[in-house]
């Protein structure tokens, strides 16, 4: 990982390998690929693994902009989403309503992370003694 990789990219990636180990999967490395943050990426490495013998059957992919982009490098080899490939993403963005084929895209409540950020901050303001906090958000998965 990358000094630059943000939380939630990281807190994703370990996510999906706690996953596959809890489902008794096999991690492989080489199927763990880091696009760059800006839109100047080099997609060179995925096509490389979308072109392999052994070329993954799904895609986790952290954001659904990085999925839309999937769907454009997997059609590019000449498979089709979801017939030959499948994708999960995150955030159920407006990219995932409106990308051919629609993307299964797990959404992470934003405003309900927000409000939640909101109310451990006011309580750590009036309770400057207390000790740090964690909270779960549900999400769905559309």
């Amino acid at each position: 990982m990358k000094k630059k990789d943000v939380q939630y990219s990281i807190d994703r990636r370990l996510g999906y390998i706690q996953a596959l180990s809890e489902a008794g999967y096999e991690i492989k490395e080489d199927y763990i690929k880091n696009l760059s943050s800006s839109y100047s990426y080099n997609p060179n490495e995925i096509l490389e693994l979308l072109r392999s013998d052994d070329c993954p059957s799904a895609f986790v992919v952290c954001d659904d902009i990085y999925a839309v982009i999937m769907v454009r490098l997997i059609t590019e080899v000449g498979k089709k989403v979801p017939d030959d490939i499948s994708i999960v993403s995150f955030n159920n963005s407006i990219f995932a309503r409106f990308s051919e084929p629609p993307l299964t895209s797990i959404d992470v409540s934003p405003n309900q992370l927000g409000m939640e950020a909101v109310v451990q901050l006011i309580k750590h303001i009036e309770t400057p003694t207390m000790f740090a906090t964690r909270s779960i958000v549900p999400f769905t998965k559309r």
